[in-house]
Formats: structure tokens, sequence, C-alpha cells
């Protein structure tokens, strides 16, 4: 899955959140709504081209995992870029950026 990204370890899972802040600061259009160290929460997509991002880091008996949820605007338009190109060239992007040295 493109937007999961398990942690090796905790020193892997902090410097992996960092990029996932930086990461929904470049890619989302609408601004931070929430930063936590649980939870990073882009506004609502208000307009056809926006986009919102969520970034969550989830613990489990198996380690931590961050994960990633994009959303678009409830209409035809929204749908569409949720379905684009760009849309899933944000979502193939989380890994690799929050992996990066």
């Amino acid at each position: 899955m493109q937007t999961l990204v398990p942690c090796a370890d905790e020193g892997a899972c902090a410097a992996a959140w960092e990029h996932a802040e930086q990461y929904v600061r470049t890619h989302a259009t609408t601004r931070i709504q929430m930063l936590s160290e649980t939870v990073i929460i882009s506004a609502p997509p208000l307009k056809d081209d926006d986009i919102s991002l969520t970034v969550s880091r989830l613990a489990d008996g198996e380690g931590a995992k961050i994960f990633l949820d994009l959303q678009c605007k409830g209409s035809p338009l929204g749908e569409q870029l949720c379905a684009s190109e760009r849309a899933q060239e944000i979502r193939s992007g989380f890994q690799p950026a929050l992996t990066r040295e």
C-alpha cells in the first residue's frame, strides 16, 4: 500500500513524521488545521480543486505505522480530482518521501 509506511523503530518513525509534516505542507492545498505527535490534518476541501491530507501515526502490536489519507470535495469535479494522476502521484510519492534519508 502506497499510503502506509511501517516504522523500523522509534527513531525512524520520528524522522518519517518530520517528513510527513513537510509532505502535507507541500501537497495539500488547504492549510494545516491540526498538528500533533500522532495526527496532521489539513483543512477540509472547500473548492473543487482542493486536496486535503490527513496523516496519522498509528501504533499496534507490530510497531508504529504512518498512514496518509487524501480527500477532495464531494462534487463531480472533486471526485475527478481524487481519481486524477495528480492525486495518484501524491499517494505514490508518500512512501518514498518518508523513507528518504
